[in-house]
């Protein structure tokens, strides 16, 4: 016989109570015992749940933040989020993978631009756009796309607030 029962886990982290629904499978015929976590944890990142940094990697896509995330909890019935101090964590995860991954793509796109050209001359294009429309903004970016395979190859961020911030 399989018996089947869920039970709701409550873990305090610092000031913080985390929940996690955890699926408890027991065979009586091989005494099998399984359970699973209604979300896998990240062992990487200081035992984060993955729903945690799903959803605020989700909802940042779409231009949304903490506040919006609460909103969303809310809406929809679901437990509060993560804290403000998890947020940041997570959120700060979730920038270092960001800059990991297009630092190694724009390296990919120049290697494809020098092997398309035969040579180290290549051919690229430039483009950047400022925050606000006019001369007023203080922030501004731009990218370096390659012809060949038309990937951005660089990208940089300028702003007139800090000195030197690239």
């Amino acid at each position: 016989m399989l018996s089947l029962w869920l039970q709701s886990s409550f873990e305090r982290k610092g000031s913080v109570w985390t929940g996690i629904r955890i699926l408890h499978c027991d065979c009586d015929s091989c005494a099998t015992q399984s359970t699973f976590k209604s979300s896998p944890v990240f062992v990487s990142s200081d035992h984060e749940y993955e729903i945690n940094t799903r959803i605020i990697y989700a909802m940042r896509t779409l231009g949304v933040g903490l506040r919006g995330i609460k909103t969303f909890c809310w809406v929809m019935n679901l437990p509060p989020p993560v804290s403000q101090k998890s947020y940041d964590r997570i959120l700060n995860n979730i920038k270092s993978a960001d800059s990991i991954v297009a630092v190694s793509s724009m390296n990919k796109a120049a290697k494809e631009e020098i092997a398309a050209s035969e040579t180290n001359k290549i051919c690229v294009s430039g483009d950047g756009t400022w925050k606000t429309r006019g001369y007023t903004s203080r922030i501004g970016v731009c990218s370096i796309i390659g012809d060949f395979p038309g990937k951005v190859i660089d990208v940089g961020v300028l702003s007139s607030y800090e000195a030197g911030a690239f």
